[in-house]
């Protein structure tokens, strides 16, 4: 009979399996651009983008991991829900797909549009692990962006055009979303009813 797994296991495992899952995608994308050139300029320019990335977001991972530990057990329940409502196990297999043949501008844009999706999570998760969303982050996640659409782009201009455009409409959604969470922030305040004391 199989040893049934505690729900503090459970939960990390949820957790530790995406982080993982985010830890593997730079090295994924690097790997399927790599396969689809045989020029070396291309080559070098991709590779270098994939480290790149590979550090960024190792970073964010482990700032992740380290806010997940400091959480107690409602803390990593509230999480992992969340995580189990995201569709990242979808995204991820979309993905490890797409890697298979990166090839047509199709394929190239819509590793973007997930990875896209999969930040969206990250801001969740910094939201739900830190209650606070750092200035550092949606910078360190812009450029992620950026590097991301350069190494998909390598070898065609017009598909560089193509992301930068949704990189645009990416930017102005993250603006509204904050704007949003301003006023979710913000206090009430309450109506002031009472009358207008008389001048003494």
């Amino acid at each position: 009979m199989a040893e049934s797994k505690s729900p503090n296991t459970r939960r990390d495992g949820i957790f530790q399996q995406l982080l993982s899952s985010l830890d593997a995608a730079p090295k994924q994308i690097t790997d399927a651009m790599i396969r689809q050139t045989t020029d070396e300029d291309q080559k070098n320019v991709i590779n270098a983008c994939g480290d790149a990335l590979r550090e960024q977001v190792q970073g964010l991972t482990s700032h992740l991991r380290d806010g997940w530990s400091r959480l107690g057990p409602q803390g990593q329940a509230e999480v992992s829900r969340v995580i189990g409502m995201s569709g990242s196990t979808a995204l991820f297999a979309g993905l490890d797909s797409l890697a298979k043949n990166m090839n047509s501008p199709t394929a190239k844009i819509a590793t973007s549009g997930f990875i896209k999706e999969l930040k969206k999570l990250i801001i969740l998760l910094f939201w739900l692990i830190f209650h606070t969303i750092p200035k550092w982050l949606i910078i360190l996640l812009v450029l992620i962006d950026e590097i991301l659409d350069r190494q998909l782009s390598v070898g065609n201009p017009a598909l560089g055009n193509t992301l930068s455009r949704q990189h645009q409409d990416y930017l102005h959604e993250q603006i509204l979303m904050a704007r949003l969470n301003r006023e979710y922030a913000a206090p009430e305040q309450p109506a002031n009813n009472e009358p207008n004391a008389e001048p003494a």
